[in-house]
């Protein structure tokens, strides 16, 4: 075992504490957002070869899903959700401007 100093880690580093019980309660929810983040990127970089009907679906489906996630009353996740609904409609916005 090594320590932190040893590790590369030196006075005044800033480290995050994943696997504490906040993390624990919240890691479910997390990893759902996660997941759905990567398919908005993907999303993303599609939307230009897909229909607007088609977007607008798959946007709308991906709200669902955002909508479905359990936050446990946290504040963190609530707002990562949040930014995620967000930026998931304004893939939905772009597409309406281009067909203007």
């Amino acid at each position: 075992d090594k320590t932190l100093e040893e590790a590369g880690l030196k006075d005044r580093t800033k480290i995050m504490l994943m696997h504490n019980e906040l993390y624990a309660k919240e890691k479910e929810g997390y990893e759902v957002l996660c997941s759905i983040e990567m398919e908005i990127a993907d999303l993303e970089k599609k939307s230009s070869s897909l229909s607007s009907l088609v977007m607008q679906e798959l946007v709308t489906r991906i709200c669902c899903r955002l909508d479905e996630v359990n936050v446990n009353g946290s504040e963190t996740l609530r707002s990562k959700r949040k930014a995620l609904l967000a930026r998931a409609e304004s893939i939905e916005g772009h597409e309406e401007e281009k067909e203007i």
